[in-house]
């Protein structure tokens, strides 16, 4: 009989292009013959219909279903290819994935339907309180261990500020140790350096008067000398002046004698004239 049925239904990919192959072995995309079946719709001018096409097999997969005639792990194959067609990572563990969904809409109508129709509705309720109770004691755990943590991180907060006052009081303390014992170093070394710049005036000034002293002393012995040079000087030259104005007294004496009387006058006659 003929049905109406959404456009995505209609002309979306359908057994006669799929890969049973991957279908069979839990892969999911879209085959060969979908997008060659796409390409022929495109190039008759209905680009609508070739989107679809192309667009993904999730309708396929669905209609597809599970045979009841398969063992356990040929089904879990194609659960693992249904998952891939709507985005679960196709390595999911079943149990985990299970127990995630019946916990999620545990009070789906639907599901329970299910449940009941294969005798597992009375076990799920239980596991439900169960994973209720868990869920509680696990908070409950989780408060208890939050509140420990809270007073140990308050305890050690504590103690950490504590430590920090105690590690600032003392780096403050050795702060101005350092300071102090720096400007102690400080004013040892300009005290040694002012009584080393004394020591060094001190000894130069000294060292001047002795220069000028030396100096004074050798100009004085110099001056001495000089003058006892030119008194010597002079008294030979007066010394000499006098020799030669008595050799010429002396001259002119015995010339005069000897031109009035002829005789040689004597040296006493002469110095008592010249006297």
């Amino acid at each position: 009989m003929a049905r109406v049925v959404p456009a995505d239904e209609a002309f979306g990919p359908s057994l006669v292009t799929a890969e049973m192959g991957d279908i069979y072995n839990g892969f999911s995309s879209i085959t060969i013959h979908d997008r060659a079946l796409a390409r022929l719709l495109k190039e008759k001018g209905e680009d609508g219909l070739a989107d679809i096409m192309c667009r993904n097999e999730k309708l396929r997969r669905f209609f597809f279903g599970l045979d009841v005639d398969f063992s356990w792990d040929e089904t879990l194959l194609l659960i693992r290819g249904i998952w891939a067609t709507f985005g679960i990572e196709r390595e999911t563990d079943w149990k985990s994935w299970k127990m995630e969904m019946l916990q999620n809409y545990v009070h789906d109508e639907r599901l329970e339907k299910i449940i009941d129709r294969f005798g597992e509705y009375e076990q799920t309720r239980k596991y439900e309180q169960t994973r209720k109770y868990e869920q509680t004691r696990k908070y409950e755990q989780t408060v208890e261990y939050e509140q420990t943590v809270e007073c140990e991180q308050t305890v050690e907060y504590a103690q950490t500020r504590e430590y920090e006052q105690t590690r600032k009081y003392e780096q403050t303390v050795e702060c101005e140790q350092t300071v102090e014992y720096a400007q102690t170093r400080e004013y040892a070394q300009t005290r040694k350096f002012e009584q080393t710049r004394k020591y060094e005036q001190t000894v130069e000034y000294e060292q001047t008067v002795e220069y000028e002293q030396t100096v004074e002393c050798e100009q004085t012995v110099e001056y001495a000398q000089t003058r006892e040079y030119e008194q010597t000087r002079k008294y030979e030259q007066t010394v000499e002046c006098e020799q030669t104005v008595e050799s010429g007294w002396t001259n002119t004496i015995m010339l005069g004698l000897k031109r009035n009387s002829g005789a040689r006058p004597c040296r006493a006659n002469a110095r008592k004239i010249r006297s």
